[in-house]
Formats: C-alpha cells, structure tokens, sequence
C-alpha cells in the first residue's frame, strides 16, 4: 500500500525528535485518559475504538509499514483526531516513550504467540513484560489481551494469576464484542474460539 503523506504527516509521530516520555498533553493539545493498542494490525479497531471514546487519547504502536499506511489512511478518512501512531516494537517502546503511571488502559489482540520455548521472552506472560506494565499503568488501569491460541491464553491467564502486581477476571472464551476485525470475524466463522483475558495493575512498579 502507498503511504498518504497528508495521513502520515497528520498521524504518525517520531519519538526520536522528541523528548522521553512522551508529552502527551502537547502531543494531543489536551490532557485526557491515554490509551494504547499494541500491534493494531489494519487499525480498523483502533479507528472504531478512538471513535467510541471522543474524550480519551490514543496511541497505535506496530511494526510493519504497510500497518502503519493503511491505519492512516483509515484514520484520515473517518475524520479521527485523538489517535497517533507509532512504528516499532511495543516491548520497548512502551517503557522507553510513556512516564510511569501515564496509560489507563493497554490492549493486544492477536499477537504473535511465539510458540517455541526459546522464543517465550517475547510473550506477553514473560516478566519483562508484566514489569513494563506495571510500570506505565495507572493503579486500577487495565491490559487487556484477545488471541485465538488457546494454550497462549491460558498461559498468560496462570502468569497473571501468578503475580501479585496484578488482579484478573475470569478468563473469557468467546466473549460477545462489539466490534470484531475481519480476521476475527473469519476465525469465528472457521468454528475458531476467542479468548480475553483481562487483568487490573494494584500494586505500581517502577520497570529499569
């Protein structure tokens, strides 16, 4: 896909030319509730979810390009303007650009489950991550994970149960959304189970 400059110009930020962490005030021109979507993908929930929450800040980190040109034109067309995004990986990038205890709410869905052992640092149940989010959440602030790996999720679900920083719901296997992504939609309609799990940050962390 062809990146739309005016989109890119409008929407995508460059933490390199700004001082860390973010402000996000002056990024936004106003203070609101900051939320965070981890590996948005096309960006259509990001769109829908920017859309449903007009008082709330967000930001999109992904990694490839054609996610980053795609969200953007989708943001420009639908008139959006509380989203930024942000392209590089999120497991540094989210302890590197937001101040401890700035993001009230952090999502992931479908993520790469790096299903060998040797790549399991990379999972959201490795403690590097749990640290990261102890540290950027707000107290009571959620992170939010949506996969449909089954094992993935009820990995994740015994590592947070696991760790006092956090409090978890019951973890939720198909639950009812009111937006789903077209590849969600099409795993559904394969006979495919969806898992959520949702976990609160009580005790704050400062994160290295």
């Amino acid at each position: 896909m062809k990146p739309s400059p005016t989109a890119l110009a409008r929407f995508l930020i460059h933490p390199s030319e700004s001082s860390l962490p973010l402000n996000l005030i002056d990024l936004f021109g106003r203070e609101a509730p900051q939320r965070v979507e981890v590996g948005f993908g096309g960006g259509e929930y990001l769109v829908w979810w920017a859309q449903q929450n007009p008082d709330c800040n967000f930001i999109g980190i992904e990694q490839p390009a054609d996610c980053i040109f795609r969200a953007a034109r989708l943001l420009e067309k639908a008139g959006v303007e509380n989203v930024r995004l942000i392209r590089g990986d999120a497991r540094y990038l989210l302890r590197e650009l937001f101040a401890p205890g700035s993001l009230e709410h952090v999502l992931m869905q479908f993520p790469m489950p790096w299903p060998k052992d040797k790549h399991a640092k990379h999972r959201v149940s490795s403690p590097d991550f749990a640290d990261t989010l102890a540290d950027v959440l707000k107290p009571q602030a959620v992170f939010e994970l949506v996969t449909d790996q089954d094992w993935y999720a009820h990995e994740a679900d015994r590592f947070f149960a696991a760790n006092p920083a956090f409090s978890k719901e019951t973890l939720q296997e198909d639950p009812e959304r009111p937006f789903r992504t077209r590849y969600e939609t099409k795993w559904l309609e394969e006979g495919r189970s969806i898992y959520r799990l949702l976990v609160r940050l009580q005790e704050p962390k400062n994160a290295p």
